[in-house]
């Protein structure tokens, strides 16, 4: 299986911030996410992050893309209330029913795309879904709120595992793709040792995914 850097996705269109002006200077309001790719068997998959509180769930999306290594390619779905409210539903409802272009569909998806801070407080986790096919399903835990001095940036502060391929099953095939793998007798080995050759897990690599947040934009809209 070759190990690598994710491959680059494109830099997010600025977000507005709040930003809270004090004696001291510019502070902003800042949420901890710790998630978690929910894998079988003992494989941890983690990340954790430190986001604007005032970011809208489009720009989350890219966050977790890179700090995960997912390329992007496939359709996504935030959930709350234990999977009974889907965050921006009617977003995603109006945009299938109009006939936009893909950079239309886009600026209308960073321009309305709900905020964290319209659910937390007093949200305390939020489910995202990657890939409806593979359905690789994270579960994002909030901490509590801070105040940092300076403006916004999102930062990746932890985070252990490796993210398997894209479009390699999901958790089921992923780890039937495993159980393959420790048998040299079963009918597929040769096959699913190919596959492993040339697919791409992405590394926790710390350092290089903050190279890539930095790259994000976000706006700022003093109060």
């Amino acid at each position: 299986m070759i190990l690598a850097k994710s491959k680059a996705t494109p830099v997010a269109t600025p977000t507005p911030i709040t930003l809270l002006p004090t004696s001291s200077g510019i502070t902003t309001v800042m949420v901890p996410l710790d998630v978690e790719l929910k894998l079988l068997g003992d494989k941890k998959v983690k990340r954790s992050f430190l986001v604007p509180l005032a970011m809208n769930f489009r720009s989350l999306n890219r966050i977790l893309h890179i700090g995960f290594g997912w390329t992007g390619a496939h359709p996504h779905q935030f959930t709350c209330n234990n999977g009974k409210q889907i965050i921006d539903e009617g977003l995603l409802a109006f945009v299938c029913r109009q006939s936009l272009g893909h950079d239309q569909r886009e600026e209308l998806y960073d321009a309305c795309s709900a905020l964290l801070s319209d659910y937390i407080p007093p949200a305390k986790r939020f489910d995202y879904e990657y890939d409806f096919g593979d359905r690789w399903k994270h579960v994002i835990r909030v901490g509590k709120t801070r105040i940092v001095k300076g403006g916004p940036y999102a930062e990746c502060t932890a985070g252990q595992g490796t993210t398997p391929p894209e479009d390699s099953g999901g958790p089921i095939g992923y780890a039937y793709k495993g159980e393959i793998l420790s048998d040299p007798t079963h009918k597929e080995y040769e096959d699913t040792l190919q596959w492993q050759y040339d697919e791409v897990e992405s590394i926790f690599d710390l350092e290089f995914i903050n190279a890539r947040l930095k790259r994000l934009n976000f706006t700022t809209e003093p109060a």
